[in-house]
């Protein structure tokens, strides 16, 4: 990583002032994830220096064409500012669903940030199911199978402890 090429773009996407209403609101979130995106890749600090010291303001420009209303996704943004600077290029999104986070005390990524006071044995979250003795409880399929239409992916060492979903599987046009 060219830490100098990486301060650059950083600056540009940084000191860039956001024009509009929508531009205002998106502008945080698509800076953190530009500076990201620049800071994993360094072919994209390259694209963010050339387009230069308007080019970020350009890039929110488009992003918000053609937004109907006060609102865009998160993932409709990214898809559009990473377009921006390599267009043709595409976006899929991956979402994680950990099982354990309580457990792990992974407060960052648990609702509110809040810990959870109790667990089972299997060290997972009480889910509240209150199936009486001998009645079969609801139980989630196996990610990846038929019976949850293939759409997951679990890991784990033998207990299924993170659940991946790709997120175009969820907000894709049918």
């Amino acid at each position: 990583m060219d830490n100098k090429k990486y301060a650059d773009a950083a600056a540009l996407v940084d000191s860039a002032a956001a024009k509009g209403q929508i531009q205002k609101v998106i502008a945080p979130a698509v800076t953190a994830a530009l500076r990201l995106f620049a800071k994993s890749e360094p072919e994209f600090c390259e694209a963010i220096i050339a387009k230069g010291f308007e080019g970020y303001g350009q890039c929110l420009d488009e992003i918000a064409k053609g937004v109907l209303g006060n609102s865009i996704s998160d993932i409709e943004c990214y898809r559009r500012a990473t377009n921006f600077y390599f267009p043709g290029a595409g976006v899929r999104f991956v979402m994680k669903l950990d099982l354990a986070a309580g457990a792990e005390n992974r407060k960052d990524i648990l609702p509110g940030g809040d810990g959870i006071e109790e667990l089972r044995e299997d060290g997972l979250q009480p889910t509240g199911n209150t199936a009486a003795a001998g009645e079969a409880a609801r139980t989630v399929p196996e990610a990846g199978t038929e019976a949850d239409g293939g759409a997951g992916h679990a890991s784990g060492s033998g207990k299924k402890r993170t659940i991946e979903f790709d997120l175009d599987d969820l907000f894709g046009e049918e």
